[in-house]
Parts: C-alpha cells; structure tokens; sequence
C-alpha cells in the first residue's frame, strides 16, 4: 500500500507539474513564440513576395538588407525606450503603454528586462543568409528560425524525455521532435509554394525532391543547434541551417 501511495503521489505531482507548464507556455511564452515567428518569417516572405514580383536576386538581397536595417532601427528604439522608461525618463503615455505593458509584459523574458533582447541574435544570425545564400535557401533559414525555436518549447509541456547533461537540462527530448515536425511541415509547404512561384526564386538545378532534401537537413540542423545551444540558439539556428543546406544543396 505504501509503494501505491507513492506511486499515485507521484503521479498528482506529475499532473500538476504538466499543468503548471501548460500555464506558463500559453502566458508569456505562448505570446513570445507569436512574436517570433512572425518577426523572423520577415525576411522570408519578403523574398516570396519580391520572387512572385519577379524581382532580381540582387534586388531581393537589396530588399532583406532594407528590412534588417529597418528591423535594427526599429529594435534599438525600443531598446533605448525601455532603458528610459527604467531610469524614469519621459515618454508619452502611448508607447509607454505599448513598450510597457506589451513588450516586457508578453515578449521580453525576466532575464531580458535589465539587458538586451535576443532580436539581436537573430538579426546577426539572418545576415549571412542574405549575403551569401540563393533566394530559396534565405527562404528556408528564415521559415526554419521562425519555427523551430517557438514550436520547442512545447517540450516543457511534454517533454517525453528530459535531458540530465550539463547545458542540456533545459532541454527535451520531446521539444527536439515537436520542433523538427512543425520545421519539416512548414518548409514542405513553403517548398510548394517557391516551385509554384517559380522565376529567379528557384534555379533550374534543382527539383522540389531536392529542395525538400535540402530544406530537410537545414530543419534537422536548426533542431540539434536549438537542442545544444542555450543563450545563442537564435544565432545558432540559422547559421548552422544555411550552413548545411549550403552543404546539402553542393552535394546534391
């Protein structure tokens, strides 16, 4: 009878546990993972959308540096406002309000209010992409940063397996699988969609098995950096994804 007691405690605990992620996810992390794929899909719908205008693949680059610097822009004010705002600086009540009760209330993490965001990363992760990679590939790092990482942290919810190693203790067995699903579905869709567009997005080399085969071993990439890196997978996901769908794509 004892064991039985321990082993139903054990599973009240383990229920209430469950439910405690489930209420810290769809809090401020469910509202911080909309965020970030909306955000870091940027760039890769602006080459769909500059693609389907048959736009150059200089004028495409041209384009996603436009929006990096913009995003920088942008992410620097806000970042210069919240400092304001925490030494009692003015500001008018309207973005107060929006930086304010938004921003540090559903976006930045407690361990971001006193520092700067993780946007950075990102950006600094992206810019190789648009220099150095075909528009397709840009495409991919792009739809996979904006997946991968939100769509993990379903792991703290059902974690399958939790790892024990060192760095690894945040991390799952289960959010490696949940965010290699949602990327390898997300960019099979996107896959059809760059062949359906068709122009200088996609070259003549390559087939939508090909593509898929790239997008494939780009999205597994993006899932093991996000699974070993902690404070920097927002660089560390795209870096490594370009890196191997560069790979892949040479190979193929």
């Amino acid at each position: 009878m004892c064991g039985l007691g321990q082993w139903l405690k054990r599973k009240r605990d383990g229920r209430r546990k469950m439910f405690e992620n489930i209420g810290k996810y769809f809090g401020r992390e469910f509202t911080r993972g909309i965020w970030h794929a909306l955000t870091c899909s940027l760039p890769g719908w602006l080459v769909l959308y500059m693609s389907w205008k048959e736009a150059t693949t200089l004028q495409i680059r041209l384009s996603c540096m436009a929006l990096v610097v913009l995003a920088v822009g942008v992410l620097w004010w806000i970042e210069h406002e919240r400092r304001a705002i925490r030494k009692g600086g003015q500001l008018s009540a309207k973005w107060k309000e929006v930086i304010r009760d938004f921003f540090e209330k559903h976006v930045v993490r407690d361990n971001e209010m006193k520092r700067a965001t993780n946007g950075w990363h990102y950006l600094a992760g992206i810019i190789p992409a648009i220099i150095f990679a075909p528009p397709w590939i840009i495409v991919g790092v792009s739809f996979i940063a904006a997946t991968i990482d939100p769509v993990a942290k379903l792991g703290k919810i059902g974690p399958i397996v939790r790892f024990t190693w060192g760095w690894m203790r945040k991390k799952s067995l289960g959010g490696l699988i949940y965010g290699f699903t949602a990327g390898l579905a997300t960019l099979f869709v996107v896959a059809t969609m760059i062949f359906g567009i068709g122009g200088e997005l996609i070259p003549p080399d390559v087939s939508w098995w090909t593509a898929l085969v790239v997008y494939g071993f780009g999205t597994l990439a993006g899932s093991l950096a996000e699974l070993l890196t902690i404070k920097f997978d927002n660089i560390t996901i795209p870096v490594s994804s370009l890196l191997v769908m560069l790979i892949t794509y040479g190979f193929s």
